[in-house]
């Protein structure tokens, strides 16, 4: 039978998961086979932590290392992963990439203990359990980016070893005809799985006993922040948004998914902020979609003019600027594109009518959806705009009156006792501010103020 390590899985695993750990722990025909779930590393090559779903090892044959995604749809586009059903940081998450990363840091620990790690087989599976082949069964001899036996669906739950098994007859066999691989599965014998095990587990275990508070702290708020977003199914048939709250509420990522949405309904999406920063990390975690744009309000006004103009101070990027790229966009009716708008940060720029104004000149005049506009705002983290004068999101009503806001008041990004203590140190004050992470959950903070003249180092 096969051997389950550890013998249990906890039921907060998802469905794919419990559903491969119950078939392998019924499985009785397959002696000797070793199956480790959760598999913990904090000796990575590659980033700080990481987890592997299952690493199966098949004696006389080598290792299978699965990510299991738990996702509704799937499309592979080249190189680029969407899933719909996932949490939103993982909707372009390269499962191939995790499992690369996991086989990499298990050859580390080959090498480390004198085992020569390319004479064993070491195969990548990709299972998504809720989901039917359909074109993936097409992909065949296509493509160099991943083989048919690396993706596993729906239909192959019904015999787990087989695929298993399959999966890694025809890794060996596709790498028969490769002068640097000569591999010797028939030297993984019961002994050497024996080793391997003992090599991965010790590791894993000490992750556990060393970062237990930081994995109970992130485990928290991405509970939190799964809670907190799930509210974007609610309100997206809703024509225009605006979401407001205070820091660590959510607003940013709500936004995020709220595109991701968007793009795929279809249509063409321009996800932009004043702040460089915050556009950088929307790039980073949405950037690779193709029908999202992500680029900040002063890049998107740059690459609509025809050459970079003179800078001359702040009023110039606020007002010239805008107005520059409003008039290409006026004799060039083509380079407005977009169905949709979703902008960061809005308080920022709401004082600034030319910027307000030539953004949304950039919706598509011949769209087949209707204009949807999607804000996140909160008068309190103004760092850009004018203070003073009506709120960020009275100046949106007046130009979209059908807009709809909703006001977030539960923290789920931050330790509440650490956004409370920030809050105390700006002299901020939130009516009805509730905390989605619980009390218990540590944290600390402290204000470094640097010496005179030392400010920017």
């Amino acid at each position: 039978m096969v051997k389950m390590m550890p013998p249990s899985m906890s039921d907060r695993r998802n469905y794919g998961e419990r559903t491969i750990f119950d078939k392998l722990s019924e499985d009785t025909g397959h002696q000797g086979w070793v199956a480790i779930h959760g598999l913990k590393q904090a000796i990575t090559d590659r980033q700080y932590q990481a987890e592997g779903d299952f690493v199966v090892l098949v004696p006389g044959k080598g290792l299978v290392i699965i990510e299991v995604k738990g996702a509704t749809s799937a499309t592979l586009d080249g190189e680029t992963w969407t899933f719909e059903g996932v949490a939103p940081d993982a909707v372009h998450k390269d499962p191939l990439k995790q499992i690369e990363t996991t086989r990499g840091n298990i050859k580390r620990r080959f090498r480390e203990n004198d085992l020569n790690d390319f004479e064993i087989p070491m195969a990548r599976l990709v299972w998504l359990p809720k989901l039917d082949p359909y074109q993936f069964a097409q992909i065949g001899n296509r493509g160099l980016f991943v083989g048919q036996w690396e993706l596993a669906f729906k239909p192959d739950l019904a015999n787990v070893a087989a695929t298993i098994e399959r999966c890694l007859d025809e890794h060996i066999r596709s790498m028969k005809d490769n002068p640097d691989v000569r591999y010797k599965p028939e030297t993984f014998d019961d002994s050497y799985v024996d080793e391997v095990v003992r090599l991965l587990l010790v590791e894993a275990r000490a992750t556990v006993t060393t970062s237990h508070l930081t994995e109970i702290q992130q485990s928290e708020i991405t509970r939190a922040t799964a809670a907190q977003l799930e509210l974007v199914d609610s309100i997206i048939d809703n024509d225009n948004l605006y979401l407001e709250g205070a820091a660590g509420t959510g607003k940013s990522m709500m936004l995020g998914l709220a595109a991701v949405k968007l793009a795929n309904e279809g249509q063409r999406v321009l996800l932009t902020c004043y702040n460089l920063m915050m556009a950088d990390y929307f790039a980073e975690a949405y950037g690779r979609h193709p029908r999202i744009d992500v680029i900040s309000t002063h890049d998107l006004f740059f690459n609509t003019i025809p050459q970079k103009q003179g800078k001359d101070g702040q009023q110039w990027f606020d007002i010239e600027l805008p107005r520059l790229a409003r008039n290409a966009i006026a004799v060039n009716p083509g380079l407005a594109v977009y169905d949709a708008i979703c902008i960061d940060e809005f308080q920022d720029i709401a004082s600034k009518e030319e910027v307000v104004s030539s953004i949304f000149a950039y919706f598509s005049p011949d769209s087949a959806f209707d204009p949807r506009v999607v804000l996140a705002g909160d008068d309190s983290q103004n760092l850009y705009g004018s203070h003073g004068g009506p709120a960020s999101y009275e100046i949106a009503k007046e130009i979209f009156p059908n807009l709809t806001k909703f006001k977030l008041f539960k923290n789920c990004r931050q330790a509440p006792g650490l956004s409370d203590k920030v809050f105390e140190f700006l002299s901020l004050k939130v009516d009805g501010f509730k905390h989605a992470v619980p009390r218990d959950v540590d944290s600390a903070f402290e204000v470094v103020r640097p010496q005179e003249g030392q400010e920017i180092k």
